[in-house]
Parts: C-alpha cells; sequence; structure tokens
C-alpha cells in the first residue's frame, strides 16, 4: 500500500524496520525489481495460507533506505536484490565542526522544536542554547565538533523543560539543561558509586598517593564512566621475552595482543640494537575478572615496563592512558573524558592533594569537553591533565627523572640479567 501511495514520487523507509516486518522486505524487492505492488488478499493470513489472490499493481517509485553501514553491508552480502537495485549511497555525518553556519543550523533546529512540538519543548534563554551545544558536543567528545543526533537533543530540551516548569518558568535555562543532566547521572550513579566504594574500601587496590617501581595506573571505560585499573610489571631472568598474565588466562583480546607486541617492538628498537634482550617480563592488569581489550595501555606498559627495568618510582597520585608505536609516540584512545572523571572521582573522593593528574595523549586534547566540576578543579590548580606525543614526556611526569637517565639504568639492568648478575 506504501508503494502505491508513493507512485510518482518517492518512497522512504527505515531498512531494519522493513526487514523485521513479516513479509514486507520481499514484497518491496520485488516491487523494485519489477515496478509492481504486489498485494495478496487476506493480508498476512493470505500470505501464510498460500490461499490469497494475489494482485499486481503498477507503479513508478524511487524507494529510499535508511539505515546504518552495518545493515547496508550485510543486505550487500546476502541479498542480490538489494545489491543489484540500491546503487546509490548517502552517509550522513555523525557530527559536524563548530562553525557559525554549524551554529545558526543547531540554532534554527531548536527554533524549529520549540515551535513544532506542541508546548512540549519551551522557548529557550541563550545560556540554555549554549548548554545544549556544550551537550552535542559531549556527544562526540570534542569541543570542536558536534554530534548530529538531534533526536538525542531533542530528548535533552524535553526533559529540560519539566524542570523549568517545574521551577515556574516560562522559559528553559542553563540551570534546567543541568538539572536534566543531572538527572540522568544519578539515574546510571548506582553502579559508579558501587565501583567508587570498592576503591574507597580497597577492594579494588589502586593507589593515589606515593611511588612504587613497576607499578602504575591504567584507565577503561564501563558503561560510561572510566575506572582507574592498577598495572604491574616484574623483570627476571628466565626465558627472554615478555608474558601478559591476562593473555595466558586467556582474558584478552586481538588488539591488546597486538599491542603488546608494539611494547616489545619499541623494547628491541631502544635495547636490542646489537644484543639481544634476555629478561623475562611479565605484566599484569591486577584485580581484571573479565575481558580486556584495545591498544589504550601501550604507552602505561612500556611506563611500567622502564621503571621496572630502571628501578626508578612512578608517582601513583597520577594515571595515564594512550596508544603508542615501537618508536614510542603517543597515539590517540577513545573515551578520554570518561578516562578523566573516572579518575578524578577516585582522588576527589580521597580528598585532591593537589598533586594528581592524568597524562593524556596530545592527540586528544581537541577532544577535551570535560565535566564543569573537573574544569574547575584543573583551573584551581586541584587536579592537573598533562598532554604529551612521546613516552619520554610522559615518564618525566610520571618519575621526576630525565628519560635519558632511566634509558641508561634500565639498560644496566638488562646487561645484568643478561650475564646473570
Amino acid at each position: 500500500g506504501s508503494f502505491l501511495k508513493a507512485n510518482g514520487g518517492f518512497l522512504v523507509l527505515n531498512a531494519a524496520e522493513a526487514l523485521q516486518e513479516p513479509g514486507a522486505w520481499k514484497a518491496l524487492m520485488h516491487a523494485v525489481r519489477s515496478g509492481q505492488a504486489e498485494i495478496t488478499e487476506g493480508g498476512l493470513e493470505g500470505l501464510a495460507t498460500l490461499k490469497g489472490t494475489k494482485y499486481y499493481v503498477p507503479g513508478k517509485v524511487k524507494v529510499v533506505l535508511l539505515g546504518s553501514p552495518m545493515i547496508k553491508m550485510l543486505l550487500e552480502k546476502h541479498d542480490d536484490a538489494f545489491a543489484g537495485n540500491f546503487n546509490a549511497t548517502a552517509e550522513f555525518e555523525s557530527n559536524l565542526p563548530i562553525t557559525e553556519d554549524t551554529v545558526a543550523s543547531y540554532v534554527e533546529f531548536i527554533k524549529h522544536a520549540v515551535l513544532g512540538s506542541a508546548g512540549q519543548i519551551l522557548d529557550l534563554t541563550r545560556d540554555a542554547i549554549a548548554s545544549s551545544l556544550a551537550y552535542c558536543a559531549r556527544l562526540v567528545d570534542s569541543h570542536q565538533k558536534l554530534s548530529s543526533q538531534f533526536g538525542a537533543l531533542f530528548g535533552l530540551l524535553r526533559e529540560a523543560t519539566f524542570w523549568a516548569k517545574e521551577a515556574g518558568r516560562a522559559e528553559v535555562t542553563a540551570a534546567d539543561i543541568a538539572a536534566s543532566l543531572a538527572a540522568r547521572q544519578e539515574r546510571e550513579e548506582g553502579y559508579r558509586k558501587h565501583v567508587i566504594n570498592n576503591y574507597l574500601s580497597d577492594l579494588l587496590h589502586v593507589a593515589t598517593s606515593g611511588s612504587e617501581v613497576g607499578q602504575i595506573n591504567g584507565l577503561a571505560v564501563m558503561g560510561s564512566f572510566g575506572v582507574p585499573a592498577r598495572i604491574t610489571v616484574t623483570a627476571s631472568a628466565g626465558a627472554p621475552g615478555m608474558v601478559s598474565v591476562d593473555r595466558d588466562a586467556g582474558s584478552t583480546g586481538k588488539s591488546f595482543v597486538k599491542a603488546l607486541g608494539v611494547v616489545e617492538g619499541f623494547l628491541r628498537h631502544n635495547f636490542a640494537q646489537k644484543k639481544p634482550i634476555s629478561a623475562h617480563i611479565r605484566i599484569s592488569f591486577e584485580q581484571n575478572y573479565g575481558g580486556i581489550d584495545g591498544d589504550s595501555a601501550t604507552s602505561t606498559e612500556i611506563y611500567a615496563i622502564l621503571s621496572r627495568l630502571s628501578g626508578v618510582s612512578i608517582q601513583q597520585n597520577f594515571a595515564v592512558t594512550g596508544s603508542a608505536d615501537q618508536f614510542g609516540n603517543v597515539q590517540v584512545i577513545g573515551g578520554v573524558n570518561h578516562k578523566i572523571e573516572g579518575f578524578f572521582a577516585l582522588c576527589q573522593a580521597r580528598g585532591l592533594t593537589g598533586d594528581q593528574g592524568i597524562v593524556i595523549p596530545a592527540g586528544n586534547v581537541g577532544d577535551l569537553q570535560l565535566d564543569a566540576e573537573v574544569v574547575q578543579a584543573v583551573q584551581a590548580g586541584k587536579f592537573h591533565i598533562y598532554a604529551v606525543s612521546h613516552v619520554s614526556q610522559g615518564l618525566e611526569i610520571l618519575t621526576g627523572v630525565a628519560y635519558k637517565e632511566i634509558l641508561r639504568k634500565a639498560e644496566a639492568r638488562l646487561d645484568a640479567l643478561r650475564s646473570g648478575r
């Protein structure tokens, strides 16, 4: 019926919904191939019993399917009719650079949302519009881009309208946007509070003060918030090579295993040009009871290994995230805002000391869109964020010792292990 209603024009369908509706996809593909809509008397019952009389009605329709790249890929692979008839593709950007034109378009969207919502969304003050745009930037972890998830923005505006009405206001203000976001966080806060309490009671051991050799605070994202993880390294005489305790336990993914190879490549590049590395190095993500994957701890592992080999301690008031290549160049990672906020939350719960902070890749600076509480702490000098482009910079921040000196001591330790001293 929809195909015939669109005769002479366009039929726009959600691909996932068409696939889920019994009989719809087959009928659609037949109509696209033949230019005729197939109508069966009795509808689905007629199709199921094969007793319904079929009629074919011609129609000239251009069909547009909306869906994710994954759905498109699966259809191209498994449905020849789709691959042969849907050749033109238009991909929508998931985010847009922040420019005057982009901001003007978002303001226009908000205007239409207010006018067309039949009172579901109140008019917004200037500070509320600014807060809404900040929310869109947060959705893509950036202060240089805005998310094009307009449905998410509409939902926020509708929720903020509720808080504005509760306060007896005729307009949505920045306070109402903040109240909406705070309410969302409160709804999701239960598990986060549970994890923080586990750190505070030392059920999960992560230090935020003092210094240790061969121990460092890594960072991961669990759900919608970041969690610190203690990583330890030992080095001894024995079978040469690097061993991951977690990989031996079968709890690591392919990207993590590749990252271990990168770490080994870094060590060989720096210490095995003229003589082999004979140390037996073991890395463990302590108290890890689930799976590990990704390469965002590559630089973190390098820091911990160099600390163990050199005997130079790492300050535990820092946490670290960052991928790296075999030459020690630090590379970007995902979830940087969640990771910073996760370590900040633990430090804040224990009491900010003014020397706590996090080391991130310089390439992630453009992704920073942090919670106001973190921003205020950084501005007040109570928490610090260091951006580095090479492990030499990060290691000097973490240890207070010159990188060349750490390499010299690490090489001396490797020589000692090689000779059995």
